[in-house]
């Protein structure tokens, strides 16, 4: 029996299909950018909690109207397992038409960190199986929240601007 050829199609198209709403900004790649494992030592881990700890951060880079880069970076410290992970993914990027620096910042602040949450959990599970250390699965990112507490943070900051600028 021959395979059976696979018809390509663009998104327009599968957007025609479907009707998908689109977003005008893409991540077009995933990349692991920092990777470090490190066994704890009595002395350090004495003064902790004992169970798992998570810290996770974000940073951008603007490139242009159309192209920006978020790191993603996540440590984990768990002292049963006197285990400390720090990873760090960089998602590219780009945008189908360009964008203020507030579009990308704000994008980056929520929808890029929402896009990159499954990346960084796979790499997690991954990592820590590999590692052969039971750790509690990565957690599951609440989007909603997180878009609310920092439109929250984004208002009380513009608020604080404007007092500041009518107290000058």
């Amino acid at each position: 029996m021959a395979p059976t050829k696979r018809r390509e199609r663009s998104a327009d198209q599968v957007n025609d299909v479907i009707d998908l709403p689109t977003y005008p900004i893409a991540l077009v790649e995933v990349r692991l950018f920092h990777v470090n494992v490190s066994r704890l030592t009595a002395e350090g881990a004495e003064e902790e909690e004992p169970g798992p700890s998570l810290v996770t951060a974000s940073d951008k880079l603007i490139l242009s109207p159309t192209e920006l880069v978020c790191l993603l970076t996540v440590s984990i410290k768990s002292l049963p397992q006197a285990i400390e992970i720090d990873y760090s993914l960089e998602g590219f990027f780009k945008a189908t038409e360009d964008m203020t620096d507030d579009e990308m910042n704000r994008f980056a602040d929520t929808t890029a960190v929402v896009l990159l949450w499954p990346y960084a959990r796979e790499h997690f599970s991954d990592l820590t199986s590999r590692l052969q250390v039971d750790l509690p699965r990565f957690p599951t990112l609440d989007s909603r929240r997180l878009i609310e507490a920092l439109e929250q943070d984004r208002t009380l900051d513009e608020h604080e601007r404007q007092d500041t600028a009518s107290s000058t």
